[in-house]
């Protein structure tokens, strides 16, 4: 769970999806899916993994089996995208994510790189 209430009222957490990895190690973010039962609007949001230098900015977007969607994101963004809300009463939702930056271990060195992944259609109806 993200931050409690930062959703609003009504919002129970779905799912959650990991993005990017490390070789095991950790995943640059973690997308969170959240619904609202009495009135059939999801959220989502994209969250760095504390590790995890986001150099080139983050994007979350949630859309629905029907064609609407929402997005943001923002070069400046380097701790969380989102949140982006959709009604979609009945619909399936997909969500996705991408952020770019490298991971803050110990002896190690990376180069920039962008993860992108998230969801297939979930949660339909």
């Amino acid at each position: 769970m993200i931050f409690k209430g930062s959703c609003g009222a009504g919002y129970r957490q779905q799912d959650t999806f990991p993005l990017g990895d490390n070789q095991g190690v950790s995943g640059a973010g973690v997308l969170f899916l959240y619904y609202n039962g009495s009135n059939g609007t999801n959220y989502a949001i994209l969250r760095r993994d504390s590790r995890f230098k986001v150099t080139d900015g983050m994007g979350v977007s949630l859309k629905d089996n029907a064609g609407n969607g929402v997005a943001d994101g923002q070069r400046a963004y380097t701790q969380f995208a989102g949140p982006v809300y959709l009604k979609a009463p009945g619909r399936c939702v997909q969500v996705r994510g991408t952020v770019t930056g490298y991971w803050l271990t110990e002896n190690s060195t990376y180069l920039d790189k962008e993860h992108d992944g998230g969801s297939g259609w979930v949660h339909c109806g």
